[in-house]
């Protein structure tokens, strides 16, 4: 059960296929023995010391410890510098978004109202007829 994707319809469909001569009173006592050996507090304490030593966590203090900044002010420092290289002291970041044609963005719009406009008249037309 526990090996099956966590949605409900095939949670329902593998419980709906369990055999019928499974040993049910067993199950329920070994699951309250287990209740009792580890209690819903102990497991939640155990799941937030493995929460807070994961790697992502830790690599991410680390980050902030070695380079002294948050990832945020990085991306704010980098939209404040434009395009191009960014110089933080004496190491160069250069940046991946290339500088964008004026031309071809005007051109794009035009045709987008130009289709627009069309499709409106179109609208209009096909409103008057019925």
């Amino acid at each position: 059960i526990l090996t099956v994707e966590c949605e409900m319809t095939m949670v329902h469909h593998t419980l709906s296929r369990l055999p019928d001569d499974l040993p049910f009173e067993h199950l329920v006592s070994r699951a309250g023995d287990l209740f009792i050996q580890y209690p819903p507090s102990m497991l939640a304490r155990e799941a937030e010391l493995e929460f807070l030593s994961s790697t992502t966590i830790s690599c991410y203090e680390d980050f902030e410890m070695a380079t002294n900044q948050k990832p945020d002010t990085v991306l704010r420092r980098r939209r404040r510098f434009g395009n191009g290289t960014v110089q933080n002291g004496d190491v160069k970041t250069v940046q991946l978004r290339k500088p964008t044609n004026l031309a071809l963005k005007f051109a794009v719009w035009a045709i987008s109202a130009s289709l627009g406009a069309a499709a409106l008249a179109v609208v209009n037309v096909v409103n008057e007829w019925f």
